[in-house]
Order: C-alpha cells, then structure tokens, then sequence
C-alpha cells in the first residue's frame, strides 16, 4: 500500500532554502500551497523553524479535508488518494534542502 512517508525539518535551513522552493514568509512561518492532483486537491505546508515543526493539511480545493491522506481507515483501494501520495512523496522528496525523510512517525 502506498503511503504518505514522513518528514522533519533538517537542522540548518536558510531562509533563502525555503524562498528557492516557493514558501511565502509569512509572520515567523513558512507556508507553501502545491497542487497535488490537478487544481482539486491542494497540500498545505506550515512550517515554524524556530520550533522545528510542520503542519501537513491535504484538502480538497473548497477547503474540506481530504481525509484518505489523513485517515488509514478511509484508504482502501482509492486510486485518487495513491495519485495524491505519490505527489506528495516526489513533492518533499524534491525538497532535500529543507526536509530530511525519517522512518518514525512520533520521532
């Protein structure tokens, strides 16, 4: 089963790291809106350097959660949520500067 991998933020990231890979600064945080299917679904990325943390939000383009990305019960054999995955995973693959994979999820 494909699943989202998980990330955390390396140890010296510039801010010119994050402005190279199209994060808006915004009050202290780093945010970042991709398309990962078409225009309909949209990842959300927050990031707080000074406290090391990401927030992921996968939704749907009127706002509404899309909950196959969030919820392992809601997965099944949903051939959008794998396309949507595999976005995500190639999208923070892709961002080597700033995120590191890690293999613990309550790292």
């Amino acid at each position: 089963m494909v699943e989202p991998k998980n990330y955390r933020i390396k140890s010296f990231v510039r801010e010119r790291d994050f402005l190279a890979n199209n994060f808006k600064n915004s009050y202290g945080y780093y945010l970042l809106d991709k398309p990962l299917y078409k225009e309909e679904i949209i990842l959300h990325l927050s990031v707080d350097k000074e406290d090391n943390f990401v927030s992921i939000n996968v939704n749907y383009a009127n706002g509404t959660v899309f909950a196959s990305f969030h919820n392992p019960d809601d997965r099944g054999n949903n051939n959008l949520y794998k396309k949507v995955v595999k976005a995500y995973n190639k999208l923070m693959s892709n961002m080597k500067d700033i995120f590191e994979e890690i293999e613990d999820e309550n790292y």
